[in-house]
């Protein structure tokens, strides 16, 4: 029984979860510096998106099953395995659907809802197909990636402030750096899968050319946080910044640049990064109460 509970468990691939997760807190946190904080649809809204993005990546897994059997990263996925049968994945992917929508419908508000489906319907359908097809679906994958960020910030403000979109922004720039980097060295593996990502269709230098650009635009994106953000969340925006400069350097100055060494710590640090973004909301909500 512990063994079925732990095969349907990493069905749901717990690490995306909790990583979109992370991001939606982090935004509610800075909408809740800037405006006011709203538990309920806020935690609501947390458990409810958890929930539905737990649902697509098991239609992910349904969907990419065949693909997955062919990568030694993937094989041993419960779905490839046969630890988990197609019929009993469908059936979890709807119950995790279903309950993630009622959670929110009863606690949040219709723009947290309308997040969260288009974050299920752009990772399962539009880039579950674009990229079968080209290149250019790890910049369409921003777009899920990024909707939970969206979401968090309406569970506090659902008329979407411009703080809203520039958080949006802010991550879906991130994804671009942080996958290159994890696809550069793990390019042979990924090359099994017959997938036309950008390390297997086109040379190293390009993809490293790609995560130089994005990580200058990653940065420029914080330099406008830190612009445009209210006096109490700009410290908050600072520490983003530091981290974007801090990524940016490692990535322009590296002597092992290129190397399969050097993508693994821009995949690395990009994680650190992802996790300063929870740090620079508490620093913003903190400012928030003592001032």
């Amino acid at each position: 029984m512990a063994e079925r509970i732990a095969s349907y468990y990493k069905l749901a691939k717990p690490g995306i979860v909790y990583g979109n997760a992370m991001h939606f807190l982090a935004a509610a946190l800075f909408a809740s510096a800037i405006y006011e904080f709203h538990i309920v649809s806020t935690i609501g809204g947390l458990v409810g998106m958890a929930l539905i993005i737990a649902s697509a990546c098991v239609v992910n897994c349904i969907t990419d099953r065949k693909i997955d059997a062919k990568m030694e990263r993937t094989k041993k996925r419960p779905l490839p395995s046969g630890k988990v049968s197609v019929r009993g994945a469908v059936v979890y992917a709807c119950v995790l659907l279903i309950i993630g929508v009622a959670i929110i419908v009863f606690s949040s508000n219709l723009i947290v809802l309308l997040a969260a489906l288009a974050c299920h319907f752009t990772y399962t359908v539009v880039y579950g197909y674009v990229k079968r097809h080209s290149w250019t679906s790890t910049m369409i994958g921003t777009i899920p990636g990024a909707l939970p960020v969206l979401a968090g910030f309406a569970t506090v403000v659902p008329t979407l402030p411009v703080e809203a979109w520039l958080f949006t922004l802010l991550i879906a720039i991130w994804q671009l750096p942080h996958f290159y980097g994890l696809s550069l060295y793990r390019r042979n593996d990924y090359a099994k899968s017959r997938l036309p990502l950008l390390s297997i269709v086109a040379p190293g230098r390009v993809v490293v050319r790609h995560i130089t650009v994005t990580v200058l635009l990653y940065c420029l994106m914080a330099l406008v946080l830190v612009i445009m953000l209210p006096a109490n969340t700009k410290y908050g925006a600072v520490v983003i910044m530091i981290g974007a400069l801090w990524w940016t350097w490692f990535i322009i100055t590296a002597k092992h640049r290129g190397s399969d060494a050097w993508a693994r710590q821009v995949f690395g640090r990009s994680l650190i990064l992802s996790m300063l973004f929870v740090v620079a909301s508490f620093v913003g909500v903190v400012i928030k109460i003592v001032s």
